[in-house]
């Protein structure tokens, strides 16, 4: 039952709030100091048709919460005046491959400790950088991974100077996803091999728009156009600049995308808006019955030999 008081709370102060002004849906969505920011509220515990509630698939159960702690180092960078922290998770020192993982929407690099351990396991080491307003990184404002693009890009040059990798890839869900993409669009160092997008979206206009129809019942205006010249005075961009879909145009990046053929949170369909229009070299993989972000849980062995074998056939040896 708690599941659903939590529901009828979330939408019921959204409703509130869009009904006082619609710069409200910015805040609710966007703004993390903000007392109506909807994770805060929701507690990770919203259960919709369109949100998962079993996270385990992400988080993993307490063993990994402590092999996560005893391993995981943490780092800093100083962006844009914004104090912003990674962990890192290391092998022995012959290794030299890593994978730079980018964590969702709303929550933490801790969030994605199960994804950290099976990406361990196959042999790589791991950066999971902290999007800005997220976890231990400074910063109020969610950039929907467009502003986060150039934070990740700092990150691997840090890995860059700092280690000396033979191989970079990238990997991200969700939001994570759409940021690890919008990476592959800007000029990166050829270290960087190889990357694996997990149900991103086409575009921040495009998603925002799906979830105000989806989960509001709202028209796109006013809501979308007042909370994008916010997003404009705020964060320096609106959100039809943020194209996910025009990234991809300009990468020469190997991609593998995945998409769970039941998602209606990120649409199934933006998959292959995202692959047809990728100009690098690509492959992708339907999970069938997967809701959003759970491809990895409802087929396991599929997904994780798929990630190993694009992986390695990417990297230079």
């Amino acid at each position: 039952m708690w599941w659903i008081i939590g529901g009828i709370v979330v939408l019921l102060i959204a409703f509130i709030a869009f009904s006082i002004h619609p710069s409200s849906l910015y805040k609710f969505v966007l703004d993390t100091k903000s007392f109506v920011y909807m994770p805060a509220i929701a507690e990770k515990g919203l259960k919709t048709d369109l949100l998962p509630i079993d996270i385990t698939g992400y988080t993993g159960d307490n063993s990994v919460g402590a092999w996560f702690n005893s391993k995981a180092t943490s780092h800093y960078l100083e962006v844009d005046g914004l104090r912003l922290h990674a962990y890192e998770l290391k092998h022995k020192e012959d290794v030299r491959d890593y994978i730079v993982l980018c964590h969702g929407y709303g929550f933490g690099a801790e969030m994605m400790r199960n994804f950290a351990l099976k990406l361990y396991d196959l042999g790589y080491n791991i950066l999971l950088p902290e999007a800005r307003a997220h976890g231990k990184s400074e910063g109020r404002y969610i950039g929907m991974g467009w502003i986060e693009r150039y934070d990740v890009i700092k990150w691997i040059e840090y890995l860059i100077d700092d280690n000396n990798p033979s191989n970079i890839g990238l990997f991200g869900v969700s939001m994570g996803a759409s940021t690890a993409l919008n990476v592959t669009g800007e000029k990166i160092p050829d270290v960087v091999k190889a990357c694996v997008a997990d149900c991103g979206y086409t575009s921040v206009s495009s998603e925002f728009e799906e979830q105000l129809k989806q989960l509001f019942k709202l028209p796109k205006e006013p809501f979308l156009t007042m909370a994008s010249k916010i997003n404009e005075e705020y964060l320096g961009f609106e959100f039809d600049e943020a194209d996910t879909v025009a990234q991809v145009q300009k990468s020469s990046t190997p991609t593998l995308f995945i998409h769970g053929d039941m998602d209606k949170f990120v649409p199934f369909e933006m998959l292959d808006i995202l692959y047809d229009n990728a100009n690098c070299e690509k492959e992708k993989l339907v999970v069938h019955g997967a809701i959003h972000g759970m491809s990895s849980d409802v087929e396991p062995e599929l997904y994780w030999n798929k990630v190993s074998d694009f992986y390695r056939k990417h990297f230079t040896r």
